[in-house]
């Protein structure tokens, strides 16, 4: 692991240790927003949405499949998040 991994992950380690205390005084914004950054993997807001659609995507008319994206990529529109509509 090179130096600054390591140095990131004792960070964050020694970070989710004093959010721990810190939790109790009632005083960790700041210590949460740290952590999202050090830690995005574990600490990120998340959001899951799953749907069913009854036909396959590929058989809808070109103008109706490009308008249903669009207004799904509408509703992810922060930019973590994307529509895959290749069924994979």
């Amino acid at each position: 692991m090179g130096a600054y991994k390591q140095a990131v992950q004792e960070a964050g380690d020694a970070l989710e240790d004093k959010l721990n205390e810190l939790a109790h005084e009632g005083n960790v914004t700041a210590a949460i927003f740290l952590l999202k950054g050090l830690r995005p993997q574990k600490y990120k807001d998340r959001t899951e949405t799953s749907f069913k659609i009854p036909n396959r995507l590929e058989d809808w008319p070109e103008d109706a499949r490009d308008a249903f994206i669009a207004q799904l990529n509408e509703i992810v529109a922060d930019g973590e998040q994307t529509v895959d509509v290749t069924g994979d």
